[in-house]
């Protein structure tokens, strides 16, 4: 047993990160060949020059670290035998266009164990009084089960920026030869099957938030004249008038006036003031706006390439102050992403998170709430306390990790926040309250936004989705005008364009690598030196499996396990079949409901033989009866259930098991009310709206075997109106 922090630590130091350090001088990126190298150029430098430096952690190290452990390399194998809801279906990236060109090509037929990455980088603040920043880049194995693909000890680390904002080319450079190495091939000594084999691996695709996206690309950023990144709208720049409330100050000595902005302390008069009145004032901006085109000219990768390298060579002969007004459609230089993937601009995703929830969605909300809109037809700014009030009363299910957040508070919203109001919340709470053409308007982009990132898309669900979008970024022009017609607007014409390419929108979200950025900040111990603290503690969370397996004691294995694998406490009671366990309290025959009893008896069951309990846990499920009284911020009870070949919807009361008799085993059941279910509406606009159901609750009490319950549902009920069910679109992602 290790007795002290530095013996426990060195037990591990095997496992340190193989790291490799690149120089560079950070005023004009030319390579060095140590931190003590002085840059040849620094006498044109108008400042001190620094070495700057990127933190490679080599790849194929890694990938053969995750070729020994056990049953990965079956993981790898899992696409080959997932089972499809329908076989001409998307649902997940092997059924996105890119993935079968690359299966036509016969990159697997080579070795069955290839594989392809998807690649992610994002800034992170590290500490809140220094403006520095750490920049992972993270690659994904895009082969393993979607549970599995974003585990923090299968993601590989590539290699981190620390520092101010990076050199996006000096990150990336490294990774030409390693992904150039990869793809040749590299030698792997597997575990499970203990044979040798040569593996390839392939980076296809990427995601990233806008301004990172951009410069990745090398493609000028949102503000600007052809900087969307899938296709080559121009766009324009449109006055964005913004009132600014003043104060018209006079000063003691009555001469002279002085105005001033409110939110400027800087201007304020050190006078103290006679009079004073408030006075509204227009300052006249300009916001870059790309409206409305039903013939949008795509971006190829090729010809990508080509405007890199044609806009270098104008940036070269241009002058100083010119130099970075100089691009060809909207490209400024050449990026070595179009050197490490087969197609650039079809492999770049646009993520959910920053597009549809802070982007899109966050834009509707700002619009509608926000005073400075209150005269326009849409605002809903002077109802916000009747919405909050219902939000208040919603209780979501037990797997949604975050709480209802009222709309006072948007400022205060994460994407999980705004994700879960959107696709399960919005529509009940804000029905009654938005006028009607844009409720009917908002129900179109959340229709399609749950379609795209459900469990399995259809050919004509895409094509149905693709003409929804297109109407609805057309009538958001006319609804709200052309001023708000932004990027995140504009690239919702493209969300169709890229689950086409590489499958639902989880496939490429950002949700996860946030997750994991939060990860990596967790993993710092100290302010030295934090790029080796997170590259060694990274590399040790990858070889962790590999040392638990290599313990003899099954005891210390499985401490080990729990240690490292965090997951959802629940007293089990025992176990009802594998997988399916009874789990919270046992309850007192006299606190059962009557009315339960009484259904028993005529059931043809004795109520004092049978044991109720309030909570079972199905594989990662845990249903909660509704007569659970500690449950206050949550509802697991609202559930989905097979019923003679057709899904139906029940709340549970109590779980019930029923002694066995010499002609019967013993069984467990659910005690449930049957809901009826209608559809959402059947408005034309409306009745596409097949996610959210309206219910009534049946006062009859049955009972059905608990193997039967399917999934937890949203349950929101809205006073004085109806109550509304809604189904999770996946069960693959976090909530």
């Amino acid at each position: 047993m290790k007795k002290t922090l530095y013996l426990f630590k060195k037990h591990f130091s095997h496992l340190k990160a193989p790291v490799k350090f690149h120089y560079f001088c950070s005023d004009c990126s030319i390579v060095l060949k140590d931190s003590t190298d002085k840059c040849p150029n620094q006498k044109k430098h108008k400042n001190k020059t620094q070495v700057s430096y990127f933190l490679e952690i080599p790849l194929e190290h890694q990938i053969r670290t995750l070729f020994k452990r056990k049953g990965f390399a079956d993981n790898i194998l899992s696409r080959l035998t997932r089972k499809k809801e329908h076989p001409n279906n998307i649902e997940d990236i092997y059924d996105g266009q890119l993935y079968k060109e690359l299966v036509d090509s016969g990159f697997f037929s080579e070795n069955k164990y290839n594989f392809t990455l998807t690649w992610n980088s994002d800034g992170v603040p590290v500490f809140n009084s220094s403006k520095t920043s750490m920049w992972p880049i993270y690659f994904v194995i895009n082969e393993l089960p979607f549970k599995l693909r974003f585990k923090k000890s299968n993601v590989l680390l590539g290699g981190i920026w620390y520092g101010s904002k990076p050199i996006y080319s000096k990150m990336l450079e490294p990774f030409l030869s390693s992904l150039s190495t990869l793809r040749r091939g590299l030698d792997i000594q597997l575990n499970e099957p203990n044979e040798e084999v040569t593996v390839q691996g392939v980076l296809l695709a990427g995601t990233a938030d806008l301004p990172a996206k951009a410069d990745f690309m090398g493609i000028k950023h949102s503000g600007g004249s052809c900087s969307c990144t899938v296709c080559k709208i121009e766009g324009k720049s449109v006055k964005a008038n913004q009132e600014i409330q003043t104060k018209s100050v006079v000063l003691e000595d009555g001469d002279s006036t002085e105005s001033e902005n409110e939110t400027s302390e800087k201007n304020k008069p050190k006078k103290s003031k006679k009079t004073g009145t408030s006075v509204k004032q227009k300052r006249v901006g300009s916001v870059w706006v790309f409206p409305y085109s039903n013939s949008l000219d795509l971006r190829r990768h090729e010809e990508t390439e080509t405007a890199g390298e044609q806009a270098l060579d104008l940036r070269s002969k241009a002058r100083d102050p010119d130099r970075d007004k100089v691009h060809v459609l909207g490209v400024k230089w050449p990026t070595y992403l179009s050197k490490i993937m087969p197609d650039m601009i079809r492999g770049m995703g646009i993520d959910d998170l920053h597009h549809s929830y802070h982007g899109v969605g966050h834009k509707l909300l700002e619009l509608w709430t926000l005073p400075k809109y209150k005269s326009m037809p849409w605002s809903i700014s002077s109802r916000i306390d009747l919405i909050d009030d219902r939000m208040q009363k919603v209780c979501l299910p037990n797997f949604v990790q975050c709480g209802v957040r009222t709309l006072s508070n948007l400022s205060l919203w994460k994407g999980q926040h705004m994700k879960i109001f959107l696709l399960y919340l919005a529509l009940p709470v804000l029905e009654g309250i938005l006028p009607v053409q844009y409720y009917n308007h908002f129900a179109t982009f959340i229709h399609c936004l749950y379609v795209l990132n459900s469990s399995s898309i259809s050919p004509e669900d895409l094509i149905f989705c693709s003409k929804e979008l297109d109407t609805f970024v057309r009538q958001f022009q006319e609804l709200y005008g052309e001023r708000h017609m932004t990027i995140n607007i504009h690239n919702t014409l493209h969300l169709c364009f890229v689950v086409n390419n590489l499958g639902p929108m989880r496939c490429f979200s950002c949700f996860p690598f946030e997750s994991l950025n939060g990860e990596m900040l967790k993993m710092i111990h100290g302010t030295k030196y934090v790029q080796i603290q997170l590259a060694n503690c990274a590399y040790l969370v990858l070889s962790f499996p590999n040392e638990i397996s290599n313990l003899e004691c099954p005891l210390v294995q499985d401490f080990a396990k729990n240690l490292h694998h965090s997951h959802q406490k629940v007293k089990l009671l025992e176990c009802v079949s594998p997988n399916v366990y009874a789990a919270g309290n046992y309850i007192d025959l006299k606190n059962v409901h009557v009315d339960v009893i009484n259904s028993l008896r005529l059931a043809g069951k004795d109520p004092p033989s049978c044991i109720f309990f309030n909570k079972l846990k199905i594989g990662s499920n845990l249903f909660v009866a509704q007569t659970y009284k500690r449950a206050t911020k949550t509802a697991s009870y609202l559930v989905s259930y097979n019923s003679n070949s057709s899904k139906r919807y029940a709340i549970i009361l109590y779980f019930v098991k029923s002694p066995g008799t010499p002609s019967l085993n013993v069984s467990f059941q659910a005690a449930i009310q049957s809901i009826n279910v209608r559809g959402f509406s059947t408005d034309r606009y409306l009745k596409k709206i097949k996610h959210i159901s309206r219910y009534t609750i049946s006062q009859e009490i049955t009972f059905i075997d608990v193997h039967l319950l399917k999934n937890i549902c949203f349950s929101v009920q809205v006073e004085g109106k109806d109550c509304f069910i809604c189904e999770r679109n996946n069960w693959l992602e976090i909530e």
